[in-house]
């Protein structure tokens, strides 16, 4: 008997938490002209939605050497349901250059750090969530709430001949019922982590 409750204690401690199943992390190292030619138009006006400035809604009309010099570079901490956690995320953006020579990063430079303004649950408007452009993105999922680390802008123009960045981000979550602050992950990424017809873009 002793050794079936062990077993039950055990099996008990590997059952997740809804609430801790709800919690997600990303990073995402993304140039403009990576993103499926299909999506730009949508992808551009949601970045307007949320913070870009109107200038890049004439990004997909431009040529794809000039989309190469563009950048979404962030990482988010996401909370899905209902508000729980406060969050926060933190950003280390690192580019490559073929022509310096670094002794720790081997032509990886750092580029810059971007770090959520506070803890913070953020969530996108209901109107925007109701604008037929996005509403397929958010149908059937309830709230989504987020902090994110990144260009307040969305996307930005590097001018410094980075081929290429890696995004590494940090990703936490504060639970004000245990006063217990959790770090959730570690996310790397260098491509623009978008599965799923880019539903990720969405997720903030």
């Amino acid at each position: 008997m002793k050794k079936l409750n062990l077993i039950i204690s055990i099996a008990a401690l590997l059952i997740p938490c809804g609430d801790v199943l709800a919690l997600g992390a990303v990073s995402r190292a993304c140039q403009f002209s990576q993103i499926p030619t299909g999506m730009k138009n949508l992808a551009v006006r949601f970045f307007k939605a949320v913070g870009a400035d109107d200038w890049v809604l004439s990004l997909p009309g431009k040529s794809n050497d000039i989309q190469n010099k563009y950048w979404i570079l962030e990482s988010l901490t996401t909370d899905y349901g209902r508000a729980k956690y406060y969050l926060y995320a933190d950003s280390s953006v690192y580019g490559y250059m073929d022509y310096i020579e670094s002794p720790w990063y081997h032509n990886w430079i750092h580029y810059t750090t971007y770090v959520s303004e506070k803890w913070t649950a953020e969530t996108v408007s209901q109107a925007l969530k109701l604008n037929p452009d996005f509403s397929p993105y958010y149908a059937n999922r309830g709230d989504l709430y987020s902090a994110r680390a990144g260009n307040p802008g969305i996307v930005e123009e590097v001018r410094f001949g980075f081929q290429k960045f890696v995004v590494m981000g940090e990703h936490f979550y504060f639970d004000p019922a245990t006063q217990v602050t959790v770090r959730l992950k570690e996310t790397r990424a260098n491509d623009c982590n978008i599965p799923n017809l880019g539903f990720g873009f969405f997720d903030r």
